[in-house]
């Protein structure tokens, strides 16, 4: 059997699928539970954040005491968590982007190639979207935005974790991160891997090119042109 040559980092929000904010929706809504205000954020703010970086950040500018609102950050992940649950299942607003679906099986049983995430998504909550989505069978190993506040520190535990779940050395050198956002870019730079850009998030070809990823397109619909460039 033919050993996989490449490990390729899926970013999950704007890259793979959009969840028309699910996950913004249910923070903001549990944390004007909790604080009895709405909490300020735009989008755009936290466009390639890891999770724990979000919830910190705002819970930063509320000048949360754990004593005072009589829970703890933990809890406040979880409660988030099962409420993403339920605002999906009232509210099904993911889509998938065109050619994911083609894309993703094709890489599947192609052997010059293994897959994983690399998201800001707490890891339960990767798999909440990518369920909802049918995606999840696609991933069995990752590093997430429960793993590290900071994106940049999550490519070598994903390296790692990778290297043990498929028996092949993948190191910086074979793998790519593929993501929506200058933070994906900068965040493959940061550790020598490459980066492949896709524009179906909220930055324009032209804005990503700006940060000079290794490979940009505009969407997932070329499919053996996407192969073609990551195998290369």
């Amino acid at each position: 059997m033919a050993i996989a040559q490449k490990l390729l980092l899926f970013d999950i929000d704007g890259t793979l699928l959009f969840s028309e904010g699910a996950g913004r929706r249910t923070m903001t809504k549990l944390l004007i539970e909790i604080f009895g205000s709405d909490v300020e954020s735009r989008p755009e703010d936290f466009a390639g954040s890891t999770d724990l970086e979000i919830m910190h950040t705002l819970l930063g500018r509320q000048g949360f005491d754990p004593q005072k609102y009589g829970t703890t950050i933990p809890e406040i992940i979880e409660t988030y968590l099962d409420r993403l649950v339920v605002e999906l299942e009232e509210r099904p607003t993911i889509q998938v982007f065109d050619g994911v679906r083609t894309l993703l099986q094709n890489l599947e049983s192609d052997e010059r190639f293994a897959l994983g995430l690399l998201t800001g998504n707490f890891e339960r909550g990767a798999f909440i979207k990518l369920g909802a989505a049918g995606l999840d069978h696609h991933f069995g190993v990752g590093s997430y935005g429960s793993d590290h506040r900071d994106r940049n520190q999550l490519p070598p535990i994903a390296l790692e974790r990778a290297t043990a779940h498929f028996q092949r050395d993948f190191t910086a050198g074979n793998s790519w991160i593929i993501g929506d956002t200058p933070k994906d870019i900068r965040c493959a730079r940061a550790h020598g891997l490459r980066c492949m850009a896709v524009a179906t998030g909220m930055y324009s070809a032209d804005e990503l090119r700006q940060h000079q990823p290794d490979a940009l397109v505009d969407n997932f619909s070329d499919t053996n042109d996407i192969i073609h460039i990551l195998a290369g």
